[in-house]
Parts: C-alpha cells; structure tokens; sequence
C-alpha cells in the first residue's frame, strides 16, 4: 500500500474521520515468500516461528466464525450522495431456512422483490402488482449465506485491492459494548475504487450491528452506503412467499409467445423478421424482430414521421435471468412520432436491414449481423393501451415506462437539430411534465439541454428561470453527487 496516496485520501475525507495511528516503516530490501521461506528453513534445518495474528485478523475471524452459524437473517441498505444529503432506504434483505428475499429499488416505479427458493425464482413487480416464477439461474454474485452478504456489502473478501485495517473499541450500543472494524483502501490508478469502511461490531456475538462504506469518485463525488444487520431474529414466512396471485410461469408464457411469434411473423424482408409490431395511444411503435438486421426507418402510412427512441431486449432489463437465453436472437425497437400523436392509421412501412442494435444499460452499440440484406415492408399495428402485452412475463413494464417522456425527449433533440428552439424548449418542457409523472426526482435533468440550448442563443432571461428550477430540484436529489455531471 502507498503511505502517501493512503493519507492522501485520508485528508480528502476530511478531518471529520480519524487518522490511521502513525506505523513505523518496515525496512525489507528483500522480500521472500512464504512457500520461500519455509523452504530454505528446511535446507537449513532450522525451525520456523510463526507470529501471531494479529488483534484485527482475530476479529475478523471471530466475526466470521459467528455469521457462518446464523440462522435468520435481516438487512436495510441506505444511499447517501455528498455530506449533509439525506440518506434513503433503497433494499431490504431477509434469509431464513436457505430462503432470500431482495427487495430493491424502493421509492421507484421499478420497486421489486425477489425471491430465491430451492431451484426457482420468483421476481414481483411490486408496482403492477405482478409476480413470476421461472428455474433459479446460478450467479457467483448471489449470497448462499448471511457471511457471503456481510463480504459482498463490505467488499472484506480475499481478493479485491489490499487494504489497511485498524480495531478501535466502539460505542456502547442498546446497552451493548462493540468495537470498530476499520478499512481503508487507496489506489492511484483506480481512484473510483477508493473508499472507507466501517463495521461496528457486537464486542460480546462478535455480529455486526451495521456497517458503512465512504467512497469518493474524483468525477462523481461522495456516495455513502449503509447496511444495518439483524440476526437470528424472527422472519414472516410471507416475506419469502411471492405476494400476488396467479404466480406467472414466465418459462412457460415466453416459450409459447415465441413459438407463436416465430410461427406466425407479422413480415419478413431483407433478412430480417418482424415478430411482434405494436402501437400504443400516444403513437408509440414497439417493435420485436430477428435476423441479421434491424428496422432503419418507420415511416406511418399518413406521412408521420417517426424517430427511433430506444433499443431493448428480453430480459435485458432485469439482468440475466434466463429469459435472455430463451429468447436468443430475439431484439426489440421502440419508435416515437415526431408529431407527438398517432397517425390516423396504425401502418407503416418499415425500411429493415444493416442497422445497429444499442445494447441496454450500454453505452456502445452492437454491429450489424454479417450478410444483413437490406428491404421494406408495409404492416399494420396491432394497438394497445400503453405498453405491449408482454410487458410482465418478459419484466419489461419499468423499462417501456419511460417511453412517454422519452417521447418528448426525442423530438425536442430532433427539432434542436433543425434549429427549431422554441419547438426544442416546448418539447423538453413536455418532456420535464412526464418525467415529474414518472420519477419526479430526476425529472429536471429534462430541462438542462433546454437551458444550454436557451443559454447559447442568447435567450438568458429564459435560460436562468429554467436554471433556477434545476438547481432548486437538484438540491433535494437523493441521488445526486455532491459534484454534478452534466
């Protein structure tokens, strides 16, 4: 570890967090490993003393000896962005008998549970009100035991970048004594690995009672993680059962929706294969297809003009919980009006083949399939109220969700391209109304091209009154760094 970069970090915290106790510096010019060292001691004849672990090895030990025999399990994780933020609950953890519950994104119009029990799954959509079921997909980074979650939440694992750890006695606690568990870790190529952790331990069940994690990203400021623990605490069984009925089979429901798509396709050209066209009341156009290319152009059978606002998959927004495999090769499109309305007609005529497909979650896009042919075809849409009827099996409702204001969004880019200010502003307007509808706590991250574009053009009056509403929202931002990024 280097001394330097370690007290550098340190005093970018602030005086706020205690120093490390001052060490004196080992001299070794040479260094030999243990295998090493034992070696030439056997050569040698000579014998090996072994030093003690020290006090922090020890209760580290101890506090691992103890989780691995728990029985129940409870936890509470808090985000914190930059002092003086409040903090949020954002996942709940429960485990009892070899059963997990994660409860994640609280507050959000993707708040879910699941639920891991024997060799399946269960996800519910706590929003829609909708659970599934499908076979458990193995994870190296799924906790088996309440030990494996207290070293993922405290990265105190094996491996990972080394670390300094210190033991201080804590503050009684409940009427309880405890003592302190400190991590520092400090690297110079890899500042956004940088961080501090501090678990407070119960001095007499060797239990954590919390434990909380400091890292400071050079470009994206503080963030604070804290995780509160219970053990051997009485658990609901209805925590770990799926809490909507009929639990879905979603193995079952995608594999007949694909062989039903795959044996009846909407249209086939240019190598590729339209599976599914649907279009909702605003005019949206979602859009499932496979083969070597994708939709490159939609244009409605009335002239509207159509932009191309997100690319999704199967499953691509919940991680790899089988349905990717399942629905292999299978992509899907989501097209927005120009005009902000739906045609007169739901047809259209899709120009198809050669283009790239934008990965979920992922900032690059995946290549054009080699031997793409290129073709058009004219379909009509089959309507639905607001998102496609595959929403729930294939956990995509959050996901398509954020089609109204990325509407909006979309034209305003594409009318800021043809130098349509006022039309861009109005748009990005919209698009900050339908935000605040969805998730009103980034809603006015809408406004912040309108007010570079407003601010280019000279228009400053406009400009800071737009300036003056994000400020004032971003300031109560639970998610928001202490240093924005535009």
């Amino acid at each position: 570890m280097n001394e330097e970069n370690l007290q550098r970090m340190i005093r970018e915290y602030g005086d706020a967090l205690p120093t490390l106790p001052e060490r004196p510096r080992r001299s070794s010019p040479v260094r030999v490993g243990m295998k090493g060292a034992l070696l030439l001691a056997a050569l040698a004849g000579t014998a090996i003393v072994l030093m003690p672990p020290s006090a922090e090895a020890r209760a580290m030990g101890e506090m691992r000896d103890a989780l691995a025999g728990v029985r129940t399990f409870h936890a509470k994780i808090w985000m914190r962005h930059g002092p003086g933020k409040p903090g949020r609950l954002v996942s709940e953890m429960w485990m009892k008998g070899g059963i997990w519950c994660f409860e994640s994104r609280k507050g959000t119009p993707s708040h879910a549970s699941w639920i891991l029990k024997g060799d399946r799954q269960y996800m519910n959509d706590l929003v829609r009100r909708v659970s599934t079921v499908e076979p458990r997909v193995a994870s190296n980074t799924i906790p088996k035991t309440a030990l494996d979650f207290v070293i993922q939440q405290t990265d105190t694992g094996p491996m990972g970048i080394p670390r300094r750890m210190t033991k201080t006695d804590g503050p009684v606690t409940d009427g309880r004594a405890t003592y302190r568990l400190e991590f520092w870790k400090a690297r110079e190529e890899s500042p956004q690995e940088n961080s501090r952790t501090v678990i407070l331990v119960d001095a007499e069940k060797n239990l954590p009672l919390w434990s909380e994690t400091t890292s400071h990203d050079p470009d994206s400021g503080w963030s604070v993680e804290r995780s509160d623990y219970e053990f051997d605490r009485p658990v609901e069984d209805r925590v770990l059962q799926p809490p909507f009925k009929p639990v879905i089979d979603l193995e079952v429901r995608q594999r007949a929706r694909l062989a039903a798509w795959r044996g009846k396709p909407v249209a086939k050209a240019g190598g590729t294969t339209l599976l599914d066209v649907q279009m909702n009341e605003e005019g949206a156009v979602f859009v499932l297809f496979e083969g070597a290319g994708g939709p490159t152009d939609l244009v409605a059978s009335d002239g509207t003009r159509y932009l191309q606002a997100m690319d999704y998959r199967p499953g691509g927004t919940w991680g790899d919980t089988g349905t990717q495999k399942r629905c292999e090769g299978v992509r899907g499109t989501v097209y927005v009006p120009v005009t902000l309305r739906a045609p007169a007609e739901p047809r259209f005529r899709f120009s198809l083949g050669g283009r790239t497909f934008q990965r979920p979650g992922f900032s690059h896009a995946e290549p054009a399939r080699p031997g793409a042919q290129t073709g058009s075809t004219e379909v009509r849409a089959t309507p639905c109220e607001t998102w496609p009827d595959y929403q729930y099996e294939m956990m995509l409702g959050h996901f398509f969700a954020n089609v109204a204001p990325r509407m909006a969004s979309t034209e305003a880019a594409y009318l800021e391209k043809q130098s349509d200010v006022k039309g861009a502003v109005a748009r990005y307007r919209i698009a900050y109304e339908r935000m605040k509808g969805f998730l009103p706590s980034i809603a006015y991250r809408e406004l912040i091209p309108a007010e570079k574009l407003l601010r280019s053009k000279g228009e400053k009056a406009e400009a800071d009154a737009l300036a003056r509403i994000i400020a004032r929202e971003r300031a109560v931002d639970p998610n928001q760094p202490e240093k924005p990024t535009p």
